[in-house]
């Protein structure tokens, strides 16, 4: 890419944490247009709807970034999942080939490689094997967005992120640096797992990278904050920041996962217990990216930014 000031970029998805922190970034990239089904600049009813998406796209548009997804919620079922995650994203990428895009940017996950990593970590050549309905609908996703692109002019990126950490996250980091902030003894001193992760800012500066790229490499693209971290050491170093009181001490592992199966919540301790290791540097190296913050400066700015 030129480094054009007047491209235009679209955002899918614009009200959602990633979603809200790209479109900043491209205020001062370029135009940009973010939709969402509540919030962003533009309203869409329904992501299903591709008349209404192309419309909110409008002409001229460079990139298509496709964040838009059913995620952090339990109680919904596998077609629940496809319908949002899959059926959604088919929409979008429909309105993107009317409106002549170059480029289609979809956010997946790195759950459609799996859960756990206890041998090697994963690379873009790891085969998905993901584990929960979310995971396999986004694994469903890339899979019809590389069929309904094939024929097209629109070149697809997939982006697989680990858990995005930053001020204001969902999920599981969210009611991380929410237990941080509570002056508890926690149990997960003993864990001597490897997880990676990626930074906000890390994260949306990468996607900024790979809509500018003159070219894409052939293979879903995978991104973290270049160095990985316990659980242990992740929750001392939220506790460590201003606000933080929580105190890490040793627990046995297993007695954590039984307490846990017993509650009904093997899979929320499988994620502290286990391990998720991600080399995401052949991506990295394609583009010559390396991440602007490290991931303790990251976590630091995520307990400086929720309160």
């Amino acid at each position: 890419m030129d480094g054009r000031a007047d491209q235009r970029f679209a955002v899918v998805g614009a009200s959602g944490f990633v979603g809200r922190a790209l479109v900043e970034r491209l205020r001062g990239e370029g135009r940009v247009v973010g939709m969402a089904r509540s919030g962003g600049d533009v309203r869409v009813e329904s992501y299903l709807d591709t008349a209404q998406v192309a419309a909110a796209i409008g002409p001229d548009c460079d990139t298509v970034f496709h964040l838009a997804a059913l995620a952090h919620t339990t109680g919904q079922d596998a077609a629940a999942f496809d319908r949002a995650n899959v059926d959604g994203a088919v929409a979008v990428a429909r309105a993107a080939i009317a409106r002549g895009v170059r480029r289609f940017v979809f956010v997946s996950s790195i759950g459609v490689l799996g859960n756990e990593t206890p041998a090697a970590a994963f690379d873009e050549e790891s085969t998905p094997r993901p584990a929960a309905d979310y995971a396999r609908s986004k694994l469903r996703a890339e899979v019809a967005l590389a069929e309904l692109f094939a024929p097209s002019a629109v070149e697809l990126a997939i982006v697989r992120p680990p858990l995005v950490h930053g001020p204001g996250a969902p999920g599981n980091f969210g009611r991380l640096m929410a237990l941080a902030r509570r002056p508890l003894p926690l149990p997960f001193g003993s864990i001597r797992n490897v997880r990676s992760l990626v930074g906000i800012e890390n994260l949306v500066d990468f996607l900024v990278v790979v809509a500018r790229a003159p070219a894409l490499p052939g293979y879903p693209l995978l991104v973290t904050d270049g160095e990985s971290i316990s659980t242990a050491d992740l929750i001392r170093t939220l506790a460590a920041q201003p606000g933080g009181r929580a105190v890490v001490v040793p627990f046995p592992a297993a007695v954590i996962e039984c307490a846990a199966a017993l509650a009904g919540r093997r899979d929320m301790a499988r994620q502290l217990i286990g391990s998720l290791r991600v080399d995401a540097s052949r991506s990295a190296r394609f583009f010559g990216w390396h991440p602007p913050r490290t991931l303790r400066e990251g976590l630091a700015l995520a307990m400086a930014g929720t309160r």
